[in-house]
C-alpha cells in the first residue's frame, strides 16, 4: 500500500526546512544532511557546465561568483521581478518551487529510507509557512510555488503560529496560555499574539516587517568592514561601490556580506573576532584586498541596534491589536518565543528580554520613547499602544524561551499537517483510498477510528464510495467490526480496543455494494501513557493581516469601506449592498488591501438602469487567503477570482510625483501636525535611499506603498466635508426658522437665546470648514440636528395641546423637511446593520455543527436580513427624490414618510429578533423614534 502524510516546510529567506509526523504521529522526522545540518540554503544557481538547476548548499557555496546564485528569493515574491538562471528569466514563485522540489525530494529520501515491501510513502501534500505580515500578491505566489512543485497545498500557515504549535506539543501544554512570539528571520519579521484554548491556537494580534531581517544585519556589518578598510592609512582601496549600476561592483559588494555574515556568526558567542580574509575579493583597481582586523561585539551591536529596536514597534501594534479583539495586555502573556536564525545575535535576545520579561526594576519608557514608538505603528493602533505603554506592564516570563529557532516553524507546520491533513493510505493500484482523520496515537486505551473510502472513477477523479462498507480488525485484541458507509462515504468506529504500549496495527477492508472485497489496508495506532497531543480538533489559524476595502462614493464622496477587517480569522465571507451612484454602461469596483490596490472589478451593465440601482455583492476568503467575489446589479450576476497584480518598482518620476502630492497635502495642516508627518515620511524616504542604494527592488516597492500611505493621510483633511456645506448653511437657515415659529407657539420661550446658541453652531461649522476640520465641523452639525429636533418636539407639544392659534400657523415645509432628514438618517444607520446582522447569521450558520436545520434557518434569516437591508435601501433612495417635493407638496412628502415609518419600524424590530438568535452582544443602532405620528 502507499502513504501519503502531509509535510511541513518552512520557506525561510535564508534557510529552508522540512519535517514530517511519523505513521503514529508520536516523533517528528526531519530531513538531515551528511554533515547533519537540519536546514537547507534557500538558494539556487545555474550550473552551466552540467546545464542544470542546483538549490541548496552548492547553490550557496557559488556566492561570489559569476554566474551568480539567487538568494533572498522570498523578499521578491508578489512583485513581477524576474531573474535570470541559465538563459531563462525566472518569476519568484518558479525560483522557489525549485527550493520546494529539493525539499520534498529530501524528505522523500528521509522516508525511503523507511518504506517496507508492504508499504511505500507519497509526498505530494504540504503545509507552507509564511510571515504573518505576507500580503495577497505574496500569499498567492506562495500557494503557486507548492503547486509548481506538485504538492498539494493543505494549509498556508503563519510562521509564528508554527513556533508556537510545535513549543505547545514540545511541552506537553494542554493548559490555556498566550503566546508573543518574536520572529527574526534572515529576511522578515514577524510578531504574532497568540493564545491557546483547549489545545487549539487563535491568533489575536499580528504585526511586521517583510523587509527587516538578519540580510539586514549582514549588509550593516558589511558596510562597516568597507568603510574600516577605506580608512586604514596603511591601504588605498578603492571600494567605493556602485552596486545599483556596476555588476562586478555588487559582485565585490555580495562577497563583502559574505565575510560579515561569517563575523556576525561567531559574534554570536564570542565577545571579538579577529578576522582575516585574503580571498579573491579585488577592488575598483582589480587590486587582491587583504582583510585584517578586530571586530568587537560591541561595534557590530551599535551599528545594527537602530535595526534591532524597529522590531519593539511591531510588538506593540501587534499588543494593541490583540487588546481591542480579546482584551490582552503584556501582562497576560505566559510565553514569549524566540524563532529565527536572527535570534541568535545576543543583542536581539537581551532586546527582548529587556523591553517585555519581568525584571526587578524593570526600567519604565519615558514619554519621548512611547513618542518615538508611536511613529512606527500604524495610526489606527497607536492610542491602544500608547495606553498599553504607560501602563508599565510586563509578560508574565523572566526570559524569552529560545529553542529550536531554526527548525521550531518547519517541526510545528508538521505537526499541523499530521493534525489537519490527516494520512491517506491508498491500495497498490490506486484505485481505493481512505483518508484518516485524527491522531494516530493515544495514552488511553480505547480509539476513535474515522475516515472516509474514495474510489478512483475512470476519468481519474476521486469520489466517495457511497453505497459500501467497512469492516476494521485487530486480531490480537480480538476486535473486529463492520458498518456500512455513509452518504459521503464516510465511517466512524468508537471505543475500538487498543493494546497498551504498543503498535496496534488494525486491517480496514472495503466492499462494494455488492460484497465484493476492493481493498484491505493497514492501520497503525499507537498506545503510550506519554504520548504528546497534537491539539484538539483542527480550528483555522489564517487572519486576514491587513483590510480588505472597497472604495466607492460614501456619503457623497469618494472613501473606502472595510469589506473585510484587520485580523478577521479566515475562511471569512460577507454581504454587502450599495447603490448605483451614475450609469456610463458599466461599473468599477476598486479592492484595495490596508492602502495597496490589489483589484479594479470592471462590470458592463444596462445603460438604462437608474441611479439608485442595488448593487448586491458578496466576498468569500478561504482558509487559504484565495479571494472571490460575486455580485448581481439589475438581472446581470458577475463572478471574479481576485488575482493580485503583480508590482514594479517605482521610477524616479513616480516617486517625485508623490513627493509632489505631499507637499501639496501638507499646506492643509497645522504646523505640529506638518511636523508630525513630515517626520514619519522621513523615516520611510530614508528606508527608500537605503533600498535603493542597495538595489533591493522588493524593499523599495514596498516603501513605496508605505509612502503612498503617509501621502493618503496627508490628503484626509482636504477631502469633501460630510455633510456638505450646502446642507450645514440650510439646517442653519432651518433651524433659524423654527426658532421664530416657536416663538409664535409658545410666548414664554426665550428664543433671543436659543438663536445666540444657532448662530455660535453656524460660526463653529464655518472656521471649521475653512479649516477642513471634519470633526469639529461634524460636531456643530450634530448640535443643530439637536436644536432642531428639540424645537419640533416643542412645536408638536404645543400643538397638541391646544395652544396653537390655528391649523394654519404650522408650517408644514418645516415638518417635511424634518421627516425626510430624520428617516434619512434612520436609514443610514439601519442599512450597515442589516448588513451586519446577515454576516453575524451566516457566521452562526457556519458554526453550528451539531444541529443542521437551525443551521439552515439560521441561513434563511441571513438571506431575509439581506432583503431587508435591500428594502431599507429603497426607502433611501424614495426620500431622496422627495427632496424637491418639500417645498411644492409637503402634505404628499408627510404622507410618504408616515408610510415609510411603520415599514422602517417593523424592520428595525425584524433585525432585533434576528440579533437575539445569534446570541449577538452589543446594542442595536440608536436611531431614536421611528414611528412618525
Amino acid at each position: 500500500m502507499k502513504i501519503s502524510k502531509g509535510i511541513g516546510i518552512d520557506l525561510g529567506t535564508t534557510n529552508s526546512a522540512v519535517a514530517i509526523m511519523d505513521l503514529t504521529d508520536s516523533q517528528i522526522i526531519m530531513y538531515e544532511d551528511k554533515h547533519r545540518s537540519k536546514t537547507t540554503p534557500s538558494c539556487v544557481w545555474y550550473d552551466p557546465r552540467k546545464k542544470e538547476i542546483v538549490v541548496g548548499k552548492h547553490a550557496f557555496n557559488r556566492r561570489g561568483s559569476y554566474p551568480e546564485p539567487i538568494t533572498s528569493i522570498k523578499r521578491k515574491m508578489g512583485t513581477s521581478q524576474t531573474v535570470r538562471l541559465g538563459d531563462r528569466d525566472f518569476t519568484p514563485e518558479q525560483v522557489s518551487a525549485e527550493i520546494l522540489k529539493e525539499l520534498k525530494r529530501q524528505i522523500e529520501s528521509k522516508l525511503n529510507e523507511l518504506a517496507t515491501p508492504e508499504v511505500n510513502y507519497v509526498v505530494d501534500r504540504a503545509i507552507i509557512t509564511i510571515p504573518a505580515y505576507f500580503k495577497q500578491p505574496a500569499i498567492e505566489a506562495t500557494r503557486e510555488a507548492g503547486i509548481l512543485a506538485g504538492l498539494e497545498v493543505i494549509e498556508l500557515l503563519h510562521e509564528p503560529t508554527a513556533a508556537a504549535i510545535h513549543y505547545a506539543y514540545t511541552h506537553h501544554l494542554t493548559d490555556d496560555c498566550t503566546f508573543l512570539v518574536f520572529d527574526p528571520g534572515g529576511g522578515t519579521f514577524d510578531v504574532s499574539i497568540l493564545r491557546q484554548t483547549a489545545g487549539a491556537p487563535q491568533v489575536l494580534g499580528i504585526s511586521g516587517d517583510t523587509f527587516l531581517g538578519g540580510d539586514d544585519l549582514d549588509k550593516r556589518l558589511a558596510e562597516l568592514i568597507r568603510r574600516r578598510l577605506m580608512e586604514d592609512p596603511e591601504s588605498d582601496y578603492d571600494l567605493n561601490l556602485d552596486i545599483e549600476h556596476d555588476p562586478e561592483d555588487r559582485l565585490r559588494y555580495t562577497q563583502l556580506v559574505m565575510v560579515a555574515e561569517g563575523v556576525k556568526i561567531n559574534l554570536t558567542d564570542q565577545p571579538s573576532m579577529l578576522l582575516r580574509n585574503t580571498t579573491s575579493i579585488t577592488d575598483k583597481n582589480n587590486q587582491r584586498v587583504n582583510i585584517e582586523m578586530t571586530i568587537e561585539r560591541d561595534e557590530f551591536e551599535d551599528c545594527v541596534r537602530d535595526l534591532i529596536e524597529k522590531m519593539i514597534p511591531k510588538c506593540w501594534e501587534a499588543l494593541a491589536k490583540a487588546h481591542k479583539k480579546a482584551g490582552i495586555s503584556l501582562k497576560d502573556i505566559d510565553y514569549i518565543l524566540l524563532v529565527g536564525g536572527t535570534s541568535y545575535v545576543p543583542l536581539v535576545q537581551q532586546t527582548a528580554r529587556e523591553n517585555f520579561c519581568q525584571m526587578t526594576s524593570p526600567p519604565k519608557l519615558t514619554s519621548a520613547q512611547i513618542d518615538k514608538i508611536l511613529e512606527q505603528i500604524v495610526e489606527e493602533h497607536r492610542d491602544t499602544a500608547r495606553a498599553l505603554m504607560e501602563r508599565g506592564e510586563r509578560a508574565r516570563c523572566t526570559e524569552p524561551t529560545f529553542e529550536s529557532p531554526d527548525t521550531c516553524n518547519a517541526r510545528g507546520a508538521a505537526i499541523r499537517a499530521a493534525l489537519s491533513g490527516g494520512v491517506i493510505i491508498y491500495n497498490d493500484e490506486e484505485t481505493v483510498r481512505i483518508l484518516f482523520r485524527g491522531q494516530s496515537a493515544t495514552a488511553q486505551d480505547q480509539a476513535t477510528i474515522q475516515g472516509r473510502v474514495e474510489t478512483r472513477h475512470r476519468d481519474g477523479s476521486w469520489q466517495p464510495l457511497d453505497d459500501g462498507r467497512v469492516s476494521v480488525g485487530l486480531p490480537e485484541a480480538h476486535y473486529q467490526e463492520e458498518d456500512d458507509l455513509d452518504r459521503g462515504g464516510g465511517f466512524r468506529f468508537k471505543g475500538v480496543p487498543l493494546q497498551t504500549g504498543a503498535v496496534n496495527q488494525f486491517a480496514i477492508r472495503v466492499y462494494d455494494a455488492s460484497n465484493r472485497l476492493l481493498a484491505t489496508l493497514g492501520k497503525p495506532i499507537l498506545q503510550d501513557e506519554e504520548v504528546r497531543s497534537l491539539g484538539k480538533g483542527v480550528t483555522q489559524t489564517m487572519v486576514m493581516p491587513t483590510p480588505i476595502r472597497i472604495e466607492g462614493k460614501i456619503k457623497g464622496r469618494i472613501g473606502r469601506k472595510d469589506l473585510i477587517p484587520e485580523m478577521e480569522p479566515l475562511p471569512y465571507e460577507a454581504s454587502f449592498i450599495f447603490f448605483l451612484d451614475e450609469n456610463p454602461g458599466y461599473i468599477k469596483i476598486p479592492l484595495y488591501q490596508g492602502s495597496t490596490l490589489i483589484k479594479e472589478i470592471h462590470v458592463d451593465i444596462d445603460p438604462n438602469l437608474p441611479p439608485g440601482t442595488n448593487i448586491d455583492f458578496r466576498i468569500t476568503v478561504d482558509e487559504k487567503a484565495y479571494i472571490v467575489c460575486k455580485g448581481k446589479i439589475g438581472e446581470h450576476e458577475f463572478a471574479v477570482d481576485i488575482e493580485s497584480p503583480k508590482k514594479q518598482p517605482p521610477t524616479p518620476a513616480q516617486i517625485a510625483d508623490k513627493m509632489h502630492e505631499f507637499e501639496e497635502a501638507l499646506t492643509y495642516h497645522s504646523r505640529g501636525e506638518q511636523a508630525t508627518l513630515r517626520a514619519e515620511m522621513r523615516h520611510h524616504t530614508q528606508d527608500y535611499d537605503d533600498a535603493r542604494q542597495g538595489n533591493d527592488e522588493a524593499k523599495m516597492i514596498a516603501i513605496f506603498e508605505e509612502i503612498g500611505q503617509v501621502v493618503e493621510k496627508a490628503k484626509v483633511p482636504i477631502a469633501e466635508l460630510e455633510p456638505p456645506k450646502a446642507e450645514f448653511d440650510e439646517l442653519v437657515a432651518e433651524c433659524l426658522r423654527m426658532a421664530q415659529h416657536l416663538a409664535q407657539v409658545n410666548a414664554n420661550i426665550q428664543v433671543e437665546e436659543i438663536e445666540r446658541n444657532i448662530r455660535v453652531q453656524q460660526d463653529v461649522g464655518n472656521r471649521a470648514a475653512q479649516a477642513h476640520d471634519q470633526q469639529t465641523y461634524g460636531q456643530a452639525f450634530g448640535m443643530l440636528v439637536q436644536y432642531g429636533r428639540g424645537m419640533m418636539a416643542e412645536i408638536e407639544k404645543q400643538e397638541n395641546a391646544g395652544r396653537s392659534p390655528s391649523r394654519q400657523d404650522v408650517d408644514p415645509v418645516t415638518r417635511a423637511r424634518g421627516a425626510v432628514e430624520h428617516f434619512r438618517g434612520v436609514c443610514a444607520q439601519l442599512v450597515p446593520y442589516a448588513q451586519s446582522c446577515a454576516r453575524e447569521l451566516e457566521q452562526a450558520a457556519m458554526a453550528e455543527k451539531s444541529d443542521p436545520s437551525r443551521a439552515q434557518g439560521l441561513r434563511r434569516q441571513s438571506q431575509t436580513a439581506l432583503e431587508l437591508a435591500r428594502r431599507i435601501g429603497e426607502i433611501e433612495y424614495d426620500l431622496r427624490r422627495m427632496q424637491p417635493q418639500i417645498m411644492t407638496d409637503p402634505t404628499e412628502v408627510l404622507r410618504r414618510c408616515q408610510a415609510h415609518s411603520g415599514d422602517l419600524e417593523g424592520i428595525y424590530n425584524r433585525l432585533e429578533g434576528f440579533m437575539r438568535a445569534t446570541a449577538r452582544k452589543g446594542p442595536m443602532p440608536d436611531v431614536g423614534r421611528i414611528r412618525l405620528d
